[in-house]
Order: structure tokens, then C-alpha cells, then sequence
């Protein structure tokens, strides 16, 4: 029996299995005048946005359907229009850090928290505090009615033990829905310590008291420094707190200078009933000398990815990933730059799309690992995303935690379903889908307007999925259907949607005929099958020609034809 999305999503989410996001985080501003819309499966870039540092943290959120209702430098908050917000001009305290800043939103009324960071030498500590923005006034464009309520102080000095944390400067917060679907937690992280702060419709001041994990299994004595010395190592403050998209782990990283032994990341385990974090793992890189600087999960939540670089040498850029699973210490390397990079801090964001993007300090483009679910083959793209004259930074945004809904605008799919998975997932816009439908699964999407496949999806062994667009509805007995027909076949992308894209002949001797059925001018790219690499790009051409590819070796490639923000993906094979 086929069920209903909306019916199965308590499943998923006890099963620790998020499939889809939604729209909440489809605007990024970051950095200097950098932006990002994902409100298509191809990231747009944005070239409106008024934050102006690279190395200030920033938030933003939208509505459902992928439009910007504000953003904020954790200073000044900006509204829709990119205009500064009533009573939010340079009014909060936030100090520099990584993730000093936090948007989330108060369940069952049009209100936003903003939680801010702001650490003060005059009296030795560091300053939580939280604000409100009121978008029912002001014509909607918003309002701070609410500003620097006090949250919590936490003193460099650690009470219990005396010792003196640099790092204070640099805790982070970040925060994750709670079990129950319908209110959030948010999370801070001073030296040994979580604080998790639960967050519910009712607005209090002060809040009330928060959940406290105190953890230490691993040997801190690098995060030590004595204000008084000039020796000994110190922290580079660019640690980050992750949750995963399941909520049940938590992972951050410590990072300093002259202390390359400790560095890392830790796992936790996370309870997203009571708050409580607990079960501390260290994952440390299996090459010497290398510094994590940021952290984050994969869709599925299988995987947890490092990136940072060697600081005494060449500082080249470093990607791990852990197989959570597996109980093991050690990740894997899945990529070393070749030579020098100059740049010392990177910072990764999964966005709602399934990929994780990397920022860096001076650089006009993203790089992007774009199928982290995967098992393997991992592809990881330098500068995917090209920001012109806007630079990223060390920052990328903070993204905020999100209820399903029902029936949301435009739905991700980016976690594969297999034998026994018999799912519908419907969207009254949208369904994108980057997934792989493997041994024998059932799957249909719905989507109002259009069903759209990236280029990774794939359909395989015996596998089967329907496809609809008729939005969320009772399904109607005519459909078009698409199945594996062996354990060898591998269907890609709207296969489905034959009379839209020809391509002939397939194969071909290296010249391809290709007719697509609109009047808008076309973008082509062909893919490497294997590596994921691009070997050819024709931006804004004619819907219907010929395609000179005997430059190319023979093998299989993937050709994938972006149509008014929409991408097809087909496999062609070169002879």
C-alpha cells in the first residue's frame, strides 16, 4: 500500500530518516555582497545583498516558497527589499565568530529570535543574547520590537577547574527542530559545556532554565591559554557545531595553532526529546598535521564531513568524511589540493539541495561536494558556484531549522529509498530529486507544476517510480511510469519525458542531433560519467542543432540541458 507523504513523516523522522527540505533556507547572504538563491536545482547567484565582511557571521529565512522575508550580519538586519529593518540599524551585539548568529522561529506566530554572541573583555566573559523581529508590522517588512535580552553570560574563566579559555571568544551556536515536530532547540557550545535552550509559541523573558551536558573524555589541554603567557599554543577560533539532518548527532571541531595533536572533531550523540547531548567520539584525519576548520553532515545522515588544511605546510584543503556507522575514529581522505592555498579557514553548509558548499576568506566562488550521500564515487567540484565581484568569506550562513509541512511549495528529495521503501512525495510546485531509487523500491513523486531529476538520480534494479503533476491530490489513473528493467540499467534524469528532449543518434560517432521542445535559449554541459568532471559547456544556444563532441574520448557521459532554470540530464555514450 502506497502512502501519502504527510502520513509517513512521523516514520521518517523516528527512523532518523529526513528526506526532503524545504524552502525556509533558499536565500544565503554572506561575506561581501555574496548571495545564493536555491529555489531552483540549479543555485542562482544573487548580486543584492547588503552584507559587507567577510569574516562576520550571517543568517537569513525565507517563507515556504523560497522567498526572502529578512536577513541579518548579527549587527544589522535587513529586510526583503534589502533595506535596512526598523529599529535594526548596527543595534545588536554580536561579536566575530563563525557561528555567532542564529535565526529561529517562534512556532505559531509570525515572530523570528535573533540569537547573537558578543564577547566583552571588561568583565571577562562572553554574552548571549537573543532579540525579536515582529514581521506583522511595519507593512510586512518587519520590525525589532525586541532587542539584547540577556540569555546567558558565560565567564572566560572556567569556575569548576580555573582554567582560562581563549576560545570563549569563539563558542558557537546553532539550532535543530525537536522531536516533537512543533518546537526547536538551541544549542551553545562554551569549552565544556552544551547549554540547550528549548524553544516553544511561548515568549519569555528571561527564558527559562536550559539543559546542561558537560563532556571532557578527550584530552583538552591545548584549549589552555594562559593570558599571561606569550608561549604555548592558541586557539584559531573558527570551530563550528553541527547538527545532523536527523537531529540525533551533533558534531563540532577544536582547532589550535602549535597543538596540532588535539585537533579534530567530536561526535555526540543527541537527544532531541530532552536536549541532553551526551557519548563524546573523537575523529581525527588520517594525515598528520591537519586542522579541521568546519564541519557538517550529509543529507542522510550517514556521513559526517571535515574540511581544514595543513597550517604548518602547504595549507593545502583537506576533505574527510566518517562513516558514522561504522564506530571508526579514522575518515577518509576524499580530497587533497595540489600546491599552495593561501587561505587558511574554510567553512562547509549543506543546503537544501543535499550538497555541502565550502566557502573561503578572499575567494569569489563556492567549491561543492556535490553527492555527499553517496557511497562511492564522491565528486567534489572546485569553484561550482561563481560569485563575480562578491566574496564568499569564511562564513557561510547559518541555516535555521524547519517544520514539514503537509503540502509544501517545492520539495528536495535527496536520500535514496531501497527495497521495502514505498513512499509518494508531493509538492503543489516542485519536486526535485538528486536521489537513487535502488533494489526494488516503490516510489512516486507528485509535483504540481513539474517533476525535475538531477543529474545524479538514477533508477535501478527493479526499482520502480511514477511520475505525477497534479500536485497534492488523489492520484489519477493515468501516469506515466519509470522502471529498471535489469540489474545493469542505470535510468537517468526525465527519461520519462521523451518528447521534450530528443537526442540521436545514441550512441554516436561524436556528433549529437538534439531537439528540445521550447522557445527559450538552451544551456548544455556534458559530464564525465565517471569522474563527474565537465568537459564541455555551450551556454545560451539554440533549442535544436547539432552537437560537435569529437574532441571528446569515447565513453559515457551524461548531457545535462537547462530549460528556463530547469535541468535534464540524459546519458549519451561517444563511440
Amino acid at each position: 500500500m502506497k502512502h501519502l507523504f504527510k502520513f509517513i513523516l512521523l516514520f521518517l523522522i523516528l527512523n532518523g530518516l529526513s528526506m526532503k527540505a524545504q524552502y525556509q533556507n533558499a536565500n544565503w547572504y554572506f561575506g561581501e555582497g555574496a548571495g545564493i538563491n536555491f529555489n531552483s536545482i540549479t543555485p542562482t547567484v544573487l548580486n543584492d545583498g547588503q552584507t559587507s565582511e567577510q569574516f562576520v557571521a550571517t543568517a537569513s529565512v525565507s517563507d515556504i516558497q523560497g522567498n526572502l522575508i529578512f536577513y541579518t550580519d548579527g549587527r544589522s538586519v535587513f529586510d526583503m527589499n534589502h533595506n535596512l529593518m526598523q529599529n535594526g540599524d548596527n543595534s545588536i551585539l554580536c561579536s566575530q565568530g563563525k557561528q555567532s548568529v542564529v535565526i529561529v522561529p517562534i512556532p505559531n506566530v509570525n515572530k523570528y529570535y535573533i540569537f547573537t554572541e558578543n564577547a566583552d573583555n571588561s568583565d571577562q566573559s562572553t554574552h548571549y543574547y537573543f532579540s525579536i523581529v515582529d514581521m506583522d508590522v511595519n507593512s510586512g517588512l518587519g520590525s525589532v520590537v525586541l532587542l539584547n535580552q540577556s540569555l546567558l553570560n558565560v565567564p572566560f574563566m572556567d569556575s569548576n577547574t580555573g582554567e582560562y579559555f581563549y576560545c570563549a571568544y569563539f563558542h558557537n551556536m546553532t539550532a535543530s527542530v525537536a522531536n516533537d515536530g512543533e518546537t526547536y532547540w538551541l544549542i551553545i557550545k562554551p569549552y565544556h559545556k552544551f547549554y540547550a535552550f528549548h524553544i516553544t509559541e511561548n515568549i519569555m523573558n528571561p527564558f527559562p532554565p536550559y539543559v546542561e551536558s558537560t563532556y571532557g573524555n578527550f584530552n583538552y589541554d591545548c584549549n589552555v591559554y594562559d593570558p599571561n603567557s606569550t608561549s604555548g599554543c592558541s586557539t584559531d577560533g573558527v570551530s563550528s557545531l553541527k547538527v545532523s539532518s536527523n537531529g540525533n548527532k551533533i558534531a563540532t571541531t577544536f582547532n589550535q595553532y602549535g597543538c596540532l595533536s588535539s585537533a579534530g572533531a567530536l561526535l555526540y550523540d543527541f537527544d532531541n526529546s530532552t536536549g541532553i547531548i551526551s557519548n563524546e567520539d573523537y575523529v581525527g584525519s588520517s594525515l598528520n598535521a591537519v586542522q579541521y576548520f568546519s564541519v557538517d553532515f550529509s543529507a542522510n545522515s550517514q556521513y559526517l564531513y571535515c574540511v581544514g588544511n595543513d597550517p604548518m605546510s602547504s595549507r593545502e584543503l583537506v576533505i574527510d568524511r566518517y562513516y558514522i556507522p561504522s564506530g571508526s575514529n579514522t575518515p577518509e581522505t576524499i580530497y587533497i589540493t595540489n600546491g599552495q592555498n593561501d587561505q587558511v579557514s574554510y567553512s562547509l553548509q549543506r543546503a537544501l539541495d543535499g550538497k555541502l558548499y565550502i566557502g573561503n576568506s578572499n575567494q569569489s566562488f563556492l567549491s561543492c561536494i556535490l553527492n555527499p550521500n553517496d557511497v562511492d564515487d564522491v565528486v567534489f567540484q572546485n569553484n561550482f558556484v561563481d560569485l563575480g565581484n562578491n566574496i564568499s568569506g569564511n562564513f557561510l550562513p547559518q541555516l535555521i531549522p524547519y517544520f514539514e509541512q503537509d503540502c509544501p511549495y517545492n520539495v528536495f528529495v535527496y536520500n535514496n529509498f531501497v527495497g521495502g521503501d514505498d513512499v509518494t512525495i508531493e509538492a503543489s510546485n516542485k519536486v526535485f530529486a538528486t536521489n537513487t531509487i535502488n533494489y526494488g523500491a516503490n516510489v512516486i513523486f507528485n509535483g504540481g507544476n513539474s517533476v525535475v531529476l538531477g543529474e545524479f538520480f538514477k533508477v535501478e534494479n527493479d526499482s520502480f517510480l511514477e511520475i505525477h503533476t497534479t500536485g497534492c491530490s488523489i492520484l489519477p489513473p493515468e501516469h506515466r511510469k519509470l522502471t529498471s528493467t535489469d540489474s545493469s540499467s542505470k535510468l537517468v534524469a526525465n527519461s520519462f519525458d521523451n518528447d521534450f528532449i530528443q537526442l540521436y543518434p545514441n550512441p554516436n560517432s561524436g556528433l549529437l542531433n538534439y531537439d528540445v521542445k521550447t522557445d527559450a535559449l538552451i544551456s548544455i554541459s556534458i559530464i564525465d560519467y565517471k569522474s563527474g568532471i565537465v568537459v564541455k559547456e555551450i551556454p545560451n544556444i539554440e533549442n535544436k542543432g547539432v552537437l560537435d563532441l569529437t574532441s571528446l574520448n569515447s565513453g559515457l557521459f551524461y548531457i545535462k540541458i537547462i530549460v528556463n532554470r530547469d535541468i535534464y540530464t540524459r546519458k549519451i555514450v561517444i563511440k
